[in-house]
């Protein structure tokens, strides 16, 4: 597994990991399967990536597949494709980090998602 180093402007880490869910598309030939949606908890996010966590083993030395996560934060619902590029821990504990495929619509939805959450966390304390 390669080093991975990022190159993002922010990460915002949440106090209380955001659920979301996740399915699988896998390439079979001309065909496209896709697996049943499983769950995780979303620690940290960028507009880029995320790292989150999940009891599934995912594949993250495999290029034939497309991870897409789907999450609703300020009632707004999001979704990122992209695949897992590394995986720590074991057992219920798998955190994974996410790299997106570029997409600037979705990219510029999470800044501004981020900038409305970050004030109305601030505001909590």
């Amino acid at each position: 597994m390669k080093p991975f180093k990022r190159g993002e402007s922010f990460r915002y880490t949440f106090k209380n990991p955001l659920p979301g869910r996740f399915k699988l598309h896998m390439d079979q030939g001309k065909e496209r399967a896709s697996t049943k949606e499983g769950a995780l908890l979303i620690k940290d996010i960028s507009p880029k990536g995320m790292r989150f966590r999940t009891e599934y083993t995912l594949p993250v030395d495999r290029l034939d597949f497309e991870m897409e996560i789907h999450f609703e934060l300020m009632d707004q619902q999001i979704t990122m494709a992209g695949r897992p590029i590394w995986r720590k821990g074991a057992g219920k504990d798998i955190y994974y980090g996410f790299t997106s495929v570029e997409d600037a619509e979705t990219e510029e939805l999470i800044i501004e998602t981020l900038k409305s959450y970050s004030k109305k966390d601030k505001k909590k304390q």
